[in-house]
């Protein structure tokens, strides 16, 4: 056994941004091989911690499962990353909710990070509050306990995990609500788990790495913490490619078959066109098009300028660097209202919650019309990465539910496809 030993806490002085993974304590072992790496450490680190309190049996295994629980985030994170790679994780104790992991206090988790880093198999660096975050990194001692190739393969995620997050506050500062299922939550608690069971069934590589268990969440927005609707955002998350570059998607496989992107053609501003009860110009066209500024800045402003409250007095980063020096928000918003002038009344009224919840009802629709045909999709917003060869079924399925959802066909088209 290791000989504990204390290691200096590093404070973070840069942000973690890239080349991490958050920690999930739904994730479990799904090996004999890392069930058995996770028992030698709990034994190793109930030993070496002494305890004044009376032996508790529960208290023991609660610990035994939080130790199996961060070896398994280790896994994915040495499976799925390159080396170096840090898991992001939650100091702060909060009160418990519908969201949190059941028998998993966070004082308790956080005397096993403390415990393993003691007997060193993992470093802690300490993030600062509203700067970056709390981030571990698994030492070569707990990597050489990962035999051979690390495998996303021997972790799993297990049942129980909440598919639909309603959050509440600003971005700096969101937090997630703790609310009370209506029959509404609960069906859509049960298209998210077909969804999330249809997804899990598909082997899903990127560039040839098995990326780990798949748990995606729908995410509403409410404007008071009292107040639980669910007819704001609703778009899905948890997915790794929804922060993957757009240049990278190439190397994502489904069942070892490359994927075709399949979006919606303009959606959002087709969206403000349909709540507005206008038709937008040129029909089918490209809505970005036309506008006197390059094509990926007017996409850009066009979504800033539905989703923000109030006029844009200061350009976004993004759109800034699309534009050429002498741009403002004055004259974004004076290009854009030129060509669609029967939507510049909703610019700048935060109309993006309900529009986005509109994109969520038919892109859910749209999955769920493929899973009933045994067809798996990974969800991106407001378009579908499928594999090659499904694009026409793909396409049917996203028609057909705009036309359901919001009564108008949408036009749909093919975005990239892997090399």
């Amino acid at each position: 056994m290791n000989s504990p030993r204390p290691l200096p806490v590093v404070r973070s002085e840069i942000p973690v941004i890239i080349e991490a993974l958050h920690h999930d304590e739904w994730l479990i072992p799904a090996s004999p091989e890392l069930h058995d790496i996770a028992l030698r450490l709990h034994i190793e680190l109930e030993a070496s911690t002494p305890r004044a309190e009376r032996f508790r049996q529960d208290a023991a295994d609660r610990r035994r499962v939080m130790v199996e629980n961060l070896l398994s985030n280790f896994m994915l994170l040495a499976s799925t990353k390159p080396p170096g790679a840090r898991l992001i994780i939650s100091a702060r104790r909060d009160a418990k909710s519908r969201y949190d992991r059941p028998n998993f206090p966070k004082k308790a988790f956080m005397s096993i990070v403390e415990g393993l880093e003691r007997l060193d198999y993992l470093r802690r660096r300490i993030g600062a509050a509203h700067r970056e975050r709390t981030t571990l990194e698994p030492s070569e001692s707990l990597l050489g306990l990962f035999q051979g190739q690390p495998s996303a393969a021997s972790v799993a995620h297990m049942g129980g995990a909440e598919s639909i997050w309603l959050t509440c506050g600003r971005k700096t500062n969101r937090k997630r609500v703790d609310y009370t299922n209506t029959p509404q939550t609960l069906q859509m608690q049960e298209e998210m788990s077909v969804i999330n069971g249809a997804i899990r069934g598909v082997e899903i590589t990127l560039h040839g790495k098995l990326q780990g268990p798949v748990h995606l969440v729908r995410m509403f927005r409410t404007d008071h913490p009292r107040s639980e609707r669910f007819d704001l955002h609703g778009r899905i998350f948890g997915g790794f490619w929804h922060h993957l570059p757009k240049e990278q998607r190439h190397g994502i496989r489904l069942n070892g078959q490359p994927i075709v992107e399949m979006d919606f053609s303009s959606m959002f501003p087709r969206l403000a066109y349909i709540e507005a009860g206008e038709e937008p110009p040129g029909g089918d066209e490209d809505l970005y098009a036309g506008v006197d500024m390059p094509r990926d800045a007017a996409k850009i402003a066009m979504s800033a300028l539905l989703w923000r409250n109030g006029p844009m007095r200061r350009l976004p980063d993004k759109l800034k660097e699309l534009l050429e020096p002498g741009w403002n928000g004055h004259r974004v918003t004076a290009a854009l209202a030129h060509k669609h002038s029967a939507i510049s009344g909703m610019f700048g009224t935060g109309c993006g919650l309900r529009l986005a919840y509109l994109e969520s009802r038919v892109l859910m629709s749209a999955l769920l019309k493929l899973v009933s045909k045994d067809l798996i999709a990974l969800p991106l917003h407001d378009g579908l990465l499928c594999e090659r060869g499904h694009e026409a079924a793909c396409r049917s399925a996203m028609e057909q539910a705009s036309e359901e959802v919001l009564g108008k066909r949408l036009p749909v088209g093919k975005k990239i496809t892997a090399p």
